[in-house]
């Protein structure tokens, strides 16, 4: 599982992108929401192990901190938006976002069509607009879609990935995490492992690894210095992590992307 570290924050961080054809994309994670509108074709979204299909004229909402991954059984052509908590506070409490039972919706024909004019295609897209158009699309998913039983695991979860986030680069072990938080050590293992193939170490790892990558591409420092940035204490265990997690060497990943 991928952990999106450049998706975390508290700004009025605002992204979208189109993709067309075959989208498919791994198991990952991240702070922000995400709206998927699927403008054609139809796309498998896996959110927290639950798969639905969305199809042309359906909208998908998915929560903070859900897991989830992307598979086109044929051909598609989608619209994605990421987004801090800022664009929707209302929808958005500290404690997380409201979750549905479901992330797939179809939405009204007026609300997908003033989706599409004011957000997705709009010429000036502006704050106002933006928050406007994501308004729209919560408050029909709210009417349309149940709401999900809050579990305590989940805003736990929330809570380490979101000091992790915060701490990577320090010295911090499962102990000072239960310790800065509030919980035991035990407590903590028991909620990383609901994450399929995660521990501590492997996240913690897995952050470190994701800002290495965007030091090697943007940078030109010796490795022992990005090793140590990061939060690894000796280049030797940098390089252990890199290649269990990224399948090459640090050096090699930066040649192979730069090309």
């Amino acid at each position: 599982m991928r952990i999106q570290t450049d998706n975390f924050g508290y700004g009025d961080t605002f992204r979208c992108r189109f993709h067309e054809g075959i989208y498919n994309y791994q198991p990952h994670i991240h702070q922000f929401t995400e709206v998927v509108v699927v403008l054609d074709g139809e796309i498998d979204i896996t959110v927290n192990g639950r798969k639905e299909r969305a199809t042309a004229g359906d909208i998908a909402l998915i929560e903070p901190f859900g897991i989830h991954s992307f598979e086109t059984p044929k051909h598609c052509r989608i619209w994605i938006a990421v987004f801090s908590s800022f664009y929707v506070a209302d929808f958005a409490p500290e404690n997380g976002l409201r979750e549905g039972a479901r992330s797939v919706f179809e939405p009204t024909r007026s609300l997908f069509a003033y989706v599409k004019e004011h957000l997705i295609y709009a010429a000036d897209r502006n704050l106002y607009g933006i928050k406007a158009a994501l308004y729209a699309i919560f408050e029909e998913y709210t009417r349309f879609v149940p709401a999900k039983a809050q579990t305590e695991n989940k805003g736990v979860l929330s809570a380490v990935l979101l000091y992790i986030n915060g701490h990577f680069q320090k010295n911090i072990t499962l102990r000072s995490l239960a310790t800065a938080l509030g919980y035991s050590q035990s407590y903590l293992s028991h909620v990383l492992n609901t994450i399929p193939n995660m521990n501590f170490n492997t996240l913690l790892s897995s952050l470190r690894i994701e800002y290495a990558k965007n030091l090697l591409l943007t940078s030109d420092r010796q490795i022992l210095d990005i090793a140590l940035e990061c939060g690894f204490s000796n280049e030797r265990s940098f390089h252990r992590s890199f290649r269990k997690l990224v399948g090459t060497t640090p050096l090699a990943y930066k040649k192979l992307s730069l090309r």
